[in-house]
C-alpha cells in the first residue's frame, strides 16, 4: 500500500514537472514603441490625442452609409482645406501623422522663403514698454490673446494684433478690432517670410474630422485649418 503511495506521488511529480517546461509556443510580436528617450514629448501628448479623436470618427462613420465614389465625384462632394503655414519641421512631420492617423490623403507644398508686403494691425505707439505691458494686461483680461509687444525704435513699442498678406483681410480686422478696442492702427511693411510648409486635402463637409482637425492644437500659433481652392497632383500654388 505504501508502496504504491509512494508511486502514485512520483507520477504527479513527474506530470508537474513536465507542465512546467512544456515549451510556450505563444508568438510575442515586438513592441510598437520607440525607446522614450527617442520620443518627442510633443508627440506623445499629440498621438494621445489624436487616437482618441481618431476612433470616435470612426466609431461614428461605421453607423453611416459611405459613399465611395472616387476621383472628379468624390472631389465634387468634398469640401479642400490646407494645413499651415508650418515653420518648423518637427511639427509639420506630427500633423502628416495626424492626417495619416486619420486616413486622409494629402499633398505637401513648400513655400520658399520671400520679401513680401504685408499689413501689420496693431495698438500704439506707447513711450515705453511697462506702458504697452499695461496695455497687454487690459487686452488679456478682455480675452484678447493673440497679440504681442514690438519695439520700434528706441523709445517706441507698438502691441501687435496681427498681420496680413491682404489688405482687405487687414480692413476686416481692424473692423472687427474696433468694436472692442480704441485706437486700433494699421501700416504696411515689408517683411522676409521664412520657409513654410503646408498640407493640402479634401474632406466631406458633413465631416467630424474636420471639426476635430479645427480644434487640433498644431504646436505653432501660425499653423490653422482653413478652406482652400482644390488642387491638382501637378498643382504647387498657394
Amino acid at each position: 500500500m505504501i508502496r504504491m503511495l509512494i508511486y502514485v506521488c512520483g507520477v504527479l511529480i513527474i506530470a508537474n514537472i513536465a507542465v512546467l517546461l512544456w515549451p510556450d509556443k505563444t508568438y510575442v510580436g515586438p513592441h510598437v514603441h520607440s525607446e522614450r528617450a527617442e520620443i518627442n514629448p510633443h508627440f506623445l501628448r499629440l498621438n494621445k490625442e489624436i487616437e482618441d479623436k481618431y476612433f470616435a470618427a470612426q466609431e461614428a462613420a461605421s453607423q453611416q452609409d459611405v459613399d465611395t465614389a472616387v476621383g472628379e465625384t468624390s472631389v465634387k462632394q468634398a469640401e479642400c482645406y490646407r494645413i499651415g503655414p508650418f515653420m518648423h519641421q518637427e511639427n509639420f512631420d506630427l500633423a502628416e501623422a495626424v492626417l495619416m492617423n486619420a486616413e486622409v490623403d494629402y499633398q505637401q507644398s513648400t513655400r520658399t522663403s520671400v520679401e513680401s508686403n504685408v499689413y501689420r494691425v496693431y495698438l500704439g505707439p506707447y513711450l515705453s514698454q511697462a506702458q504697452a505691458s499695461d496695455i497687454r494686461d487690459e487686452l488679456k483680461r478682455n480675452n484678447i490673446l493673440d497679440h504681442f509687444v514690438r519695439q520700434e525704435d528706441e523709445q517706441q513699442y507698438i502691441i501687435s494684433l496681427g498681420i496680413y498678406s491682404a489688405l482687405e483681410s487687414a480692413n476686416n480686422a481692424v473692423q472687427l478690432l474696433s468694436n472692442r478696442l480704441n485706437s486700433v492702427n494699421l501700416k504696411q511693411e515689408v517683411v522676409v517670410l521664412p520657409e513654410s510648409f503646408w498640407l493640402h486635402f479634401a474632406i466631406r463637409n458633413e465631416s467630424q474630422i474636420k471639426q476635430q482637425l479645427a480644434s487640433m492644437d498644431w504646436g505653432e500659433q501660425s499653423a490653422k485649418l482653413g478652406r482652400h481652392e482644390c488642387r491638382t497632383v501637378s498643382d504647387s500654388s498657394f
